[in-house]
């Protein structure tokens, strides 16, 4: 009895389902719903593909999921996750832990794992690169076999194609390098002019008319591009020597309120005034200099 119970519950459900799918079918124009294998995994039975006239289609394995047509074409791999037209289509078995949301978003990915692309476009041309994220239009759209970099905003890194371990936040920031690594931007269009490596951009536009140098910093500000802009960059350093320049391309008063300890020489080229301060090597002054607390000079004082 219990058994025949069971049945007719089942017939029912299956007559339910059937009057559902008929109602999508009717709205959509349903052409098949079925279930099937993995594409990579043909003992399996826990993938429902969905296909509709129009291309879309859903698929979910145990591990992977799509939605959008095209999405996760070639085959699933292991831990994907693939939303939108083309994302991850030619993703074949060897990819794994991938995310790509957005038309054609990881769209070149064959092998590569641990890429996240959010965003039209974004890593489009990745192939076997991995620890890479994405966040923007056309972000990273250009890297193909580059590892952790990261970009956030439209275009931010897009003409990378080898880079490794950039980082850009911002509209167009890093937007033409192309081979550099280890470079670091923050800001809309900060260092959008570099092709170097190891450099460190701070602010909107900081760095303007950075190309090939290596191992800079820039800490700054540019909007000369609008009318009456100004094009300043405060603070300069290179990493390779150790020289650091306070008010770079700026008129302006540098003031530090603590104890001023200088271990090498020490230069000034316009009007300054010290009060504790120590120097361990030479001293010397073009303009008017002011001392009004205790000052050791190691070496020679020059005015």
């Amino acid at each position: 009895e219990n058994s025949s119970e069971s049945q007719r519950s089942n017939d029912q459900d299956s007559s339910e389902l059937e009057t559902y799918l008929d109602q999508i079918n009717s709205a959509f124009t349903l052409t098949e719903i079925f279930k099937l294998p993995p594409l990579d995994s043909p003992s399996s039975s826990d993938q429902i593909s969905l296909s509709i006239t129009s291309g879309a289609r859903l698929y979910q394995s145990s591990e992977s999921t799509a939605a959008g047509a095209n999405s996760l074409d070639a085959s699933a791999g292991t831990g994907n996750s693939a939303f939108g037209y083309n994302s991850m289509t030619n993703s074949d078995s060897g990819a794994q832990f991938n995310s790509a949301f957005g038309v054609d978003s990881l769209y070149e990915l064959t092998s590569g794992d641990k890429n996240s692309a959010f965003g039209y476009d974004a890593l489009r041309a990745m192939t076997t690169g991995y620890n890479n994220s994405a966040f923007g239009y056309n972000a990273l759209i250009n890297l193909s076999t580059g590892y952790n970099n990261t970009a956030f905003g439209a275009y931010a890194l897009d003409s990378t194609t080898t880079g490794n371990s950039n980082t850009a936040f911002g509209q167009n920031a890093l937007g033409v390098n192309i081979t550099g690594s280890y470079n670091t931007a923050i800001g809309l269009d900060a260092g959008k002019d570099s092709l170097g490596t190891g450099n460190v951009f701070i602010g909107t536009g900081a760095g303007p008319g950075v190309e090939d140098e290596d191992y800079k910093l820039y800490i700054g500000f540019d909007n000369s591009s609008v009318t009456n802009g100004t094009r300043d960059t405060l603070i300069y350093g290179e990493f390779e020597n150790g020289n650091l320049n306070l008010g770079h391309d700026t008129q302006g008063t540098v003031t530090i309120e603590n104890d001023f300890v200088v271990e090498g020489s020490f230069s000034v080229t316009g009007d300054y005034t010290l009060g504790d301060a120590t120097v361990s090597g030479n001293l010397s002054t073009d303009g008017t200099s002011t001392l009004t607390g205790a000052t050791s000079i190691g070496s020679t004082l020059g005015v």
